[in-house]
């Protein structure tokens, strides 16, 4: 999953990632979503939580998440708050080298190669790779722009499928939207936010709004 490393101590049911490359200036952009998180907290962790505490460990995983971004060039990095939930949003400009890192997302900035040009050794060429998996638990959409070449594997008998876009020239722009499901149907975000008195003024009061 894009990023889900970023995540530290949250869940998120829903995630929706837009990526634009630039190959030839080799720059590359994300927009990241994630929707409705929530605490990993246990029963008597989340009857126990109040404002005071949430606004701090919101500011703990955005401080996190920058850390692990660190690189690339974050522009915006802050909570969306609606109809009592609470999303995660990130934008961030970097350059192709930042992809050969393990920041804990599903891109890759590796090396495109014929067996032709594997069996004389030669380098190949730069290339982006976006893969994601759909399962009967997790549903995927992906969608694209530009000069893509996608590859579609299904395993009938996991009822799992594996995508791979790949670009290696030119500009691409990708949408990735990856989502929870339980018998067949996307999970629906739990608004919690209200259930800890005076979060939702905290939180904005706090900045982490912007």
């Amino acid at each position: 999953m894009f990023l889900v490393a970023l995540m530290g101590c949250f869940e998120s049911t829903n995630e929706k990632i837009d990526l634009r490359f630039d190959m030839a200036r080799k720059t590359g952009s994300f927009d990241a979503v994630y929707t409705d998180v929530s605490f990993q907290l246990s029963d008597e962790e989340r009857a126990a939580l109040t404002a005071e505490t949430a606004v701090a460990k919101l500011v703990e995983e955005r401080q996190e998440a920058l850390e692990k971004l660190a690189g690339a060039v974050v522009s915006s990095a802050r909570y969306a708050l609606h109809d009592g939930a609470l999303d995660l949003v990130l934008h961030a400009e970097a350059p192709l080298s930042w992809f050969v890192g393990d920041h804990g997302e599903a891109v890759r900035l590796g090396a495109r190669l014929s067996l032709a040009e594997h069996a004389k050794g030669r380098a190949g060429r730069p290339a982006i790779v976006v893969w994601a998996q759909a399962s009967p638990t997790q549903g995927l959409v992906m969608s694209g722009k530009g000069p893509w070449n996608v590859l579609r594997v299904a395993n009938p008998e996991s009822s799992e499928t594996i995508e791979a876009w790949t670009l290696e020239r030119g500009r691409g722009e990708l949408h990735l939207h990856t989502f929870d499901l339980k018998d067949g149907q996307p999970v629906q975000a739990v608004p919690w936010v209200a259930s800890v008195p005076g979060l939702a003024e905290a939180i904005e009061t706090a900045g982490l709004l912007k």
